[in-house]
């Protein structure tokens, strides 16, 4: 049995971009689709047991210490 407790993702000064490039995550989006999709092939063709699987993001933590 596993748990992924930590997996994220920071742009350096993504604090300081304006709101609509900030949100504008395209790096963001492809790296934890790369992530959920490996942990998908582990599960399905090596038969690992993945019961967890947490994200962080500082994008997430800055926007709603800003907002």
């Amino acid at each position: 049995m596993s748990s992924i407790l930590e997996n994220g993702f920071a742009r350096p000064n993504e604090n300081k971009m304006p709101i609509k490039e900030a949100v504008n995550d395209v790096e963001r989006v492809d790296f934890f689709k790369g992530a959920v999709q490996s942990l998908m092939e582990a599960m399905t063709r090596d038969g690992v047991d993945v019961r967890s699987y947490f994200v962080w993001s500082m994008c997430m933590v800055d926007i709603n210490h800003t907002v």
